[in-house]
């Protein structure tokens, strides 16, 4: 039962103000409706009418920073759950200038499909809904009608009306996709791979020939892989699923959050490729927002030119300071929050009712306010954090005699309370900076992790996001990186994404990144890193969790090649590292708009890029990655005028690993099963002598490797199919549980 020793304790524990700014939306981010309504009473209206009039639109929101743009923009969002209508939320957008319109692709069809909550079960998705919506309509079903291949086939004929044979395709692998997960949630049959096929192909990667021919596309008889060709294929998958939108009477929204945080190469090409989409994809609304001075000085050194400008900004969305009156208003929400559990005891209303803003007072936001006629939300709340955090102190001093006074302020004779500004004052000026950027690292990092959709497992974001937190370190006393550069071209072309230049090092580490389930792409990309005589430092990264590396019998030869030949190290990514990443290289954007701001004892100061850049220094934040720990080793001391030591015998880059028992083998058939699809147990016993080598003997390996395996059949957690003749394992499946939809960046109803 809920006390009020509950109370003090969530007091004590919880936060209602910790946090100032969105990253993600969310249904559970605390809202006043009428600040910013005619913002955003703006955006609903061009929504509509992008619908009504199946055109498409550019609108820009605008406003300093802590305004309050992304708290429009999750308003926004769940106006749209309501609505029934895809919404994309992205921000981070970070790939090489020349990829960004397939990583905008890759990153929109990954939230529409939810590509990383589900893992393989699509049926709940944004985009089967959509699909199934635009069936139902365009055949004129009921809501509940069973849904057949003719009535797929007929959508496939109407929704490219004059798309010609590429806009046909779209709608074929599209339409195919939603078959597919129709009648695995019908029980008829389930093919996963055709499924994460479709998806690959219409997020603009290459797929297997043979899948392709079962999704019915043409494809040559001397081609292995098939995929989108340029940026007017990736244009018209897009136009695909506005089309898709169309059919089912929703207007597509596509959302763009933070773009000044992007380099100026990032802003001209993403809003190049806006303007493209909104020529001809009909039924989109397009919105990025940013720092109004930000945006508006990117238009004016014409990094967006004014032709894209025009278009894309067609509609500007200005926000502006708020009332006094609606700051206040602000801040009780957020307290309605904290308090909605104790909101039956008597002795909580009795507080309210002395004080609306209990555990705060009037009184206090009173003096902060004072009579400014405006003011913004981000200070409100940074000084409402003050005085929590004052509280906190004070109850916990006080306890229960605090809350019997209150409101009058503790006793300083009678207990022993030391004020918020007092310790901040005596706190270092880095050490109160460092804490922020510490703050602001976790946090990004946690959005990421509760909204994998938005941060797809693609090889150029992870390219781009190493290789720009490796140049952050260039020349900084804790490494020996001199440089990064672009890598030259090999015979039969390039796999490294970037170069590493080394002190003291004549030969530069050439670094590949491969992040695909297709075993014929890795084994080329590596087939040519093992032939590359032109490097003899050579590093793969790959993205294990989402994209697992699949192994043949050819890659592990060109990868025992390179163990041997080269002075090689193969690192790899997990989600959480992959996020960790995203988040390091954000918060040096945040500064970049500034955007970063910390309260210091003179009062709020905004982060450049230099100050921010030597916080994460001062912090260690980028050796504390494991893959940039591995690719950031310290560089030799200086030789000293005494004697010198007997050199240490050099450490090994990879150490030996022990022989494998059991648990080993345990962790990694579930590990590689954990996504629930059928994984061939050939592939598996592959991945698993490659893991171990050179443990012990592969015939003892693979005997381990046999006995866990039927132990974890006995125990009933795995299963064995026979599928085309190869014998494959799956995860059995736990009862549904479905995740909270109020994390996703999508959702359709």
């Amino acid at each position: 039962m809920t006390s009020l020793n509950q109370l003090l304790e969530a007091l004590q524990n919880e936060h209602p103000f910790a946090q100032d700014r969105i990253n993600q939306p969310s249904h559970r981010d605390p809202d006043v409706p009428e600040i910013h309504a005619r913002a955003f009473d703006k955006l609903v209206r061009l929504a509509e009418q992008v619908a009504k009039g199946q055109r498409a639109t550019g609108a820009v929101l605008l406003g300093d920073a802590g305004i309050g743009k992304s708290h429009v923009l999750s308003r926004f969002w769940r106006w749209s759950q309501q609505a029934g209508s895809p919404f994309v939320f992205l921000h981070n957008l970070l790939v090489e200038p020349s990829r960004m319109p397939r990583y905008l692709l890759a990153s929109t069809v990954s939230v529409l499909a939810d590509r990383g909550r589900t893992k393989g079960e699509y049926g709940y998705s944004v985009l089967y809904s959509l699909l199934r919506q635009a069936i139902i309509r365009i055949n004129r079903l009921d809501p509940d009608a069973a849904i057949t291949p003719k009535h797929v086939e007929n959508a496939v004929r109407q929704l490219h009306p004059d798309g010609g044979r590429g806009a046909e395709q779209v709608a074929q692998v599209m339409l195919r996709l939603f078959l597919e997960l129709h009648q695995a949630e019908r029980e008829q049959v389930h093919r996963p791979q055709l499924v994460e096929a479709a998806l690959d192909w219409i997020s603009g990667d290459n797929i297997d020939a043979d899948a392709a021919r079962k999704l019915g596309l043409s494809v040559p008889n001397h081609v292995e892989e098939i995929g989108l060709r340029d940026d007017q294929d990736i244009e018209l998958v897009f136009r695909g699923l506005t089309e898709v939108s169309r059919a089912a009477n929703r207007p597509f929204i596509l959302c763009l959050d933070q773009v000044d945080n992007l380099s100026k190469q990032q802003v001209a090409e993403l809003t190049r490729f806006l303007h493209v989409l909104i020529d001809h994809c009909p039924n989109l609304l397009c919105v990025f927002s940013g720092v109004r001075a930000n945006l508006l000085r990117l238009r004016d050194e014409d990094v967006i030119p004014a032709a894209n400008w025009d278009r894309v900004a067609e509609e500007q969305v200005d926000l502006r300071p708020v009332l006094p009156e609606q700051a206040l208003q602000i801040i009780a929400a957020r307290l309605r929050m904290f308090l909605e559990p104790f909101s039956r005891l008597s002795e909580v209303n009795k507080l309210v009712s002395l004080d609306p803003l209990f555990p705060l007072t009037t009184a206090w936001f009173e003096q902060v306010v004072g009579d400014v006629p405006e003011v913004r939300p981000r200070t409100v709340i940074r000084e409402a954090r003050r005085a929590w955090n004052q509280a906190q102190l004070e109850s916990e001093a006080g306890h229960m005699a605090w809350l019997a006074h209150w409101p009058e302020p503790p006793d300083p004779h009678a207990t022993d309370v030391t004020h918020v500004f007092d310790r901040e004052a005596a706190v270092p000026r880095d050490k109160l900076i460092d804490d922020v950027v510490k703050a602001k690292l976790a946090e990004a990092h946690r959005q990421r992790l509760m909204n994998p959709g938005s941060l797809p497992p693609d090889a150029d974001n992870i390219a781009a996001l190493t290789r720009r937190a490796l140049e952050l370190c260039v020349g900084h006393p804790s490494t020996d990186v001199e440089g990064i550069s672009a890598p030259p071209r090999v015979r039969g072309g390039s796999p490294y994404a970037f170069v590493i230049h080394r002190r003291g090092r004549s030969m530069p580490d050439a670094v590949a990144v491969v992040a695909t389930t297709r075993s014929a792409t890795s084994t080329r990309l590596i087939g040519l890193m093992a032939r590359d005589e032109a490097h003899t430092c050579k590093v793969l990264v790959t993205d294990e969790e989402r994209r697992p590396l699949k192994v043949s019998t050819t890659t592990e030869d060109h990868l025992f090649r390179l163990r041997s030949e080269c002075d090689f190290l193969r690192i790899k990514l997990n989600f959480e590292h992959h996020a960790s990443l995203d988040a390091l290289v954000q918060i040096l954007g945040l500064a970049r708009a500034g955007d970063l701001e910390v309260d210091l004892p003179e009062g709020t100061l905004a982060l450049d890029e230099e100050e921010a850049l030597a916080s994460l220094h001062r912090i260690d934040a980028f050796r504390a990655h494991p893959a940039l720990a591995a690719l950031l080793p310290r560089p030799r001391a200086e030789p000293s005028f005494e004697p010198p030591l007997p050199e240490p015998e050099p450490e090994p880059r990879i150490a030996p690993r022990p022989p494998p028992g059991p648990d080993d083998a345990r962790s990694l058939i579930l590990a590689t099963l954990a996504h629930g699809l059928p994984v061939p147990s050939a592939s598996i016993a592959a991945s698993w002598l490659l893991e171990h080598e050179p443990g012990i003997t592969p015939s003892a390996a693979l005997e381990v490797l046999r006995v866990v395996s039927l132990q974890l059949q006995l125990e009933g957690q795995v299963l064995v199919k026979q599928l085309e003749g190869k014998e494959y394992l799956q995860l059995r499946r736990p009862a549904s549980n479905l995740a909270d939809p109020s994390d996703q960046s999508a959702q359709v109803l």
